[in-house]
């Protein structure tokens, strides 16, 4: 008899190990699975912070990658450049590409927007697209500003 409740015992003592140690394994995989800040912020930070408040040599410079970044897919990354004439040169009647960069950040801030929006208008609203587009106005500015200095 004895060796039988020996024998419970350790069974008991196995079965205890057995749950603390899945209790330990389930605590460490979940602490290691948390979201890094950026994985946990909304898409609507997510795109404010690269297309909004983005200094605009960086936004420039880290367009192309980001673009081509898988964790970006989700963002509407087509643009149709600058759809009006405003980049004609009075001089030569040319057009260039001189405020390209900021109708490409004016783009995928507008058309991002729209493709998160559920219908509830929480995202596609005046005041997100207003951010935009004082921000595109900015660009527009600091691109004058820097190849016309006064």
């Amino acid at each position: 008899m004895k060796t039988l409740r020996l024998g419970n015992s350790i069974k008991a003592t196995a079965i205890g190990v057995v749950a603390v140690l899945l209790f330990a394994i389930a605590v460490v995989t979940t602490v290691s699975l948390k979201p890094t800040s950026a994985q946990s912020t909304t898409p609507v930070a997510e795109l404010n912070r690269l297309a909004i408040t983005k200094d605009r040599n960086l936004w420039t410079s880290t367009y192309d990658t980001l673009r081509r970044t898988s964790s970006y897919s989700w963002m509407d990354w087509s643009a149709d450049g600058c759809s009006v004439d405003f980049e004609v040169n009075v001089v030569t009647g040319s057009r260039s590409n001189l405020f390209n960069t900021a109708c490409l950040r004016h783009d995928l801030a507008w058309r991002t927007l729209a493709v998160i929006d559920d219908g509830d208008g929480d995202v596609w609203n005046q005041r997100n697209r207003l951010a935009a587009d004082r921000k595109f106005l900015s660009d527009l500015e600091d691109i004058c500003e820097d190849t016309y200095p006064v």
